[in-house]
């Protein structure tokens, strides 16, 4: 018991150390309103950084970034029908993920990505959802590696409430 609790407090360290990144600020990064709408872009016209929402009549072009909500995202997990990535630092990967997830760190996304990409591929291949998640609402670790994926060709989505809502609905 004595060990649970030392990595506990190691955990805790290195989340608070960790954590999640910096903000995400990049208005470049296509997101959707509400639980898998249309994805909002920077309005060009605006030249003020608002976001407008751009209608989307299919699947999502390559490299699109757009999320999801939990009752979604339940949906694409229970059916299999998405690969899930969890983008938090490995440490909280190791201590709990969502079933089934990959590890694809934002800290270490160069280095893991390599190992990761045939995996990838092969859920495009097989027509999956690409789901990214991190460890809350409020972490832009997510759109982080969702860009860095955009520039792989992929189409992403974000799973906002991430681990932490995952939890709290009792989806361990």
């Amino acid at each position: 018991m004595k060990s649970m609790g030392s990595l506990m407090v190691v955990a805790g360290f290195a989340l608070l150390l960790a954590g999640c990144g910096g903000p995400a600020g990049e208005d470049s990064v296509a997101r959707t309103s509400g639980g898998g709408g249309a994805p909002v872009a920077a309005s060009p016209a605006a030249g003020d950084g608002k976001r407008t929402a751009v209608p989307r009549e299919s699947t999502p072009e390559a490299g699109e970034i757009t999320r999801i909500d939990l009752q979604r995202f339940f949906e694409l997990h229970d059916e299999r029908r998405a690969m899930v990535v969890d983008v938090r630092p490995g440490l909280f990967y190791a201590l709990g993920h969502i079933e089934g997830a990959i590890s694809l760190p934002r800290k270490s996304f160069s280095k893991a990505y390599p190992a990761t990409k045939a995996a990838l591929d092969r859920a495009v291949a097989d027509g999956k959802v690409l789901v990214l998640y991190c460890a809350d609402e409020n972490c832009p670790d997510a759109y982080a590696v969702g860009k860095r994926l955009s520039v792989e060709g992929y189409s992403t989505t974000i799973y906002e409430g991430g681990w932490k809502e995952w939890q709290q609905v009792g989806m361990h």
